[in-house]
């Protein structure tokens, strides 16, 4: 891997999971961020989905909040590749079997997913599924919404009436 997030020629739709760590004094996760902003950008890639670790309060992650995001519900749990005997043979000497439930690793960060690409609408959608989209139906949109109204309506959300206490 390089130092700017992969090695690697990145085309057309692309999925990055990137390690934890540090290389060089950065991120890996802000390198392989910023690696897939520049692609996207530039035109070299149509979309990119990152699954990072929510970083929230590292300065690498401050990029994220410029793509549309989502927030997971629950802590991504991986696996650890283990040998199986039989599996292994059936599949090649170089295959190692997934075996769920005391080999499961347990995250001890949340996720965030981060799309860069032309189907905000549909991605924003999607992942809603599984966890918060900042600004998807948000009480921000909602309240801006119905003080946009009542403003219209001539009503009190257009003055300056409001209680404040101590």
């Amino acid at each position: 891997m390089g130092p700017q997030g992969g090695a690697s020629v990145w085309s057309g739709s692309v999925f990055v999971n990137p390690p934890f760590g540090m290389r060089d004094g950065h991120s890996l996760q802000g390198l392989f961020l910023a690696r897939a902003a520049r692609e996207f950008r530039a035109g070299r890639v149509v979309q990119v989905v990152l699954l990072l670790k929510a970083g929230v309060g590292y300065s690498w992650f401050r990029e994220v909040y410029e793509w549309p995001h989502c927030f997971l519900f629950e802590r991504q749990a991986f696996v650890r590749g283990e040998r199986m005997p039989g599996r292994d043979a059936a599949e090649g000497a170089g295959a190692a079997g997934v075996r769920w439930g005391s080999s499961r690793l347990q995250n001890p960060h949340g996720s965030v997913v981060v799309y860069m690409g032309p189907h905000v609408a549909r991605s924003c959608d999607v992942f809603a599924r599984v966890g918060c989209v900042p600004g998807l139906g948000s009480w921000c949109a909602a309240s801006a919404a119905a003080a946009a109204t009542a403003a219209a309506e001539g009503g009190a959300a257009a003055g300056t009436a409001h209680t404040v206490v101590h």
